[in-house]
């Protein structure tokens, strides 16, 4: 793996963890606002079906981009198999 597939990894890692601690951000936000129950619940479940909704977005992104990692290393394992070594096997 060289230096800007790392690069890519933890640039989206980073994303990851920030939309994560927004979330996390956001319902303890709701949580703790002065309001009533019935209020704070609704506000639960809403916050709650987006994160599953961004979950899910977060996951095929992440998914299609380490489909293209493991793509990208097998067409350089493939290459490297078809080079010549540089040693002479007919001897």
């Amino acid at each position: 793996m060289n230096n800007d597939d790392r690069n890519g990894l933890l640039s989206l890692a980073s994303v990851v963890f920030f939309i994560i601690g927004g979330l996390v951000g956001a319902v303890l936000g709701i949580m703790f606002a002065p309001q009533s129950g019935v209020e704070t619940r609704k506000k639960l479940k809403d916050t709650a079906a987006n994160l599953g909704d961004k979950a899910i977005d977060v996951y095929d992104t992440t998914k299609h981009k380490v489909e293209k990692l493991i793509e990208h290393g097998r067409d350089i394992y493939c290459k490297k198999d078809d080079e010549p070594s540089g040693k002479n096997t007919n001897s």
